[in-house]
Formats: structure tokens, C-alpha cells, sequence
């Protein structure tokens, strides 16, 4: 499975491609700086847009901070991710921050926001040696940790029953509810 893990920003997204459970590229995609604030989302989704096809990715999987003082801007950004969604046969996921922190780094919460940028780098790194000594922005390093929480999710399915309880987990991860039959 080929799989595009995002970390959206209304600035600057994070992005990193995943084939399977390697991790291969990463980057960020964003406008250019001056960018008037109704450029940026489609500058943002044409740039993932773009990735995603030239890699035949066949699910996404990315960070949703939605919440009560969420720019305008990120709000849309997120909407559209999760509209994009929609054209994948793979099995996509949106996750919350404190649900990818803790997926890569063992905790929820490292007391404050910088804190949590720096543990969630070193846990990146740890995570895959191979990054070595490379620089990393923080919407790479989240972008990372998303498709590391992506890869803990597909792992738990694999491990699911077959059959009907393996596809209430699968509904389940995909944000739909079944009502329970008789």
C-alpha cells in the first residue's frame, strides 16, 4: 500500500510518502511567501494533489487540529483533505494530534506546544534511523509521525478477525458506525 501521510498548516503543509510500512519521501508544499491568504489552499492541495498522483498513492492519512479558534483558512484545508478522501480505494485516516503523539512517542501531552514538536521529532527519529542527522521541519516531523499512526492502524486490522468483526473495525477506523444486528 502507497500512502501520502499529511500534516496540514495554513502556511505550510508537511507531507511524507510511505510505501508499505518504508518510509521514502518528505517534504513540505506551501506558496510562496507574500501569497495573498485565498492562494494558499489552492497552491496547498495542487501540491499534494500533484504527489499523490505521480506516486499512485491509494489512500491519505493526515492531522485534524479542527477546533474552536482553527484559522478559516485551515478549516477549508481540512474539509478538502477530507472530501479528497473520498478518491481513494485504500483505507484513509484522520487523527487527532494527541492520538499521533502518543502513537509515536509513548504520550499525549509533553507539557506545551514546543515540547511537544521536540519529542515528536526525536521520537521520529528514533522511529527511522535513516533519517540520520537530517534536518527536519516541524510539518515534516508531523507529516512522519501521521503516517507512523497510519502504519499502527493498518497493523491493528491486519491483525483483526476475518469476516464480519474485522469489517466493523475497518468501518469502525473509517469513522462509520453500523448498528449492531440481533
Amino acid at each position: 500500500m502507497k500512502f501520502l501521510a499529511i500534516d496540514p498548516g495554513s502556511l505550510m503543509t508537511g507531507w511524507a510518502l510511505f510505501f508499505g510500512d518504508r518510509l521514502e519521501e518528505w517534504g513540505t508544499v506551501g506558496p510562496l511567501p507574500g501569497a495573498k491568504r485565498y492562494e494558499r489552499l489552492p497552491v496547498i492541495m495542487g501540491g499534494l494533489k500533484l504527489k499523490a498522483h505521480a506516486a499512485e498513492v491509494t489512500a491519505i492519512a493526515w492531522e485534524d487540529s479542527k477546533g474552536p479558534r482553527t484559522p478559516a483558512m485551515l478549516r477549508a484545508l481540512l474539509t478538502s483533505l477530507s472530501e479528497w478522501s473520498n478518491d481513494f480505494a485504500g483505507l484513509c485516516g484522520c487523527y487527532v494530534p494527541p492520538t499521533v503523539r502518543l502513537m509515536v512517542t509513548g504520550r499525549g501531552d509533553w507539557g506545551g506546544r514546543q515540547a511537544n514538536k521536540a519529542a515528536t521529532i526525536w521520537a521520529v527519529r528514533l522511529h527511522y534511523p535513516a533519517l540520520g542527522n537530517m534536518e527536519l521541519s516541524d510539518h515534516e516531523a508531523d507529516a512522519i509521525a501521521v503516517g507512523h499512526c497510519h502504519l499502527g492502524r493498518l497493523r491493528l486490522l491486519e491483525m483483526a478477525p476475518a469476516g464480519r468483526d474485522r469489517q466493523a473495525m475497518r468501518d469502525q477506523m473509517a469513522g462509520r458506525r453500523r448498528r449492531a444486528r440481533p
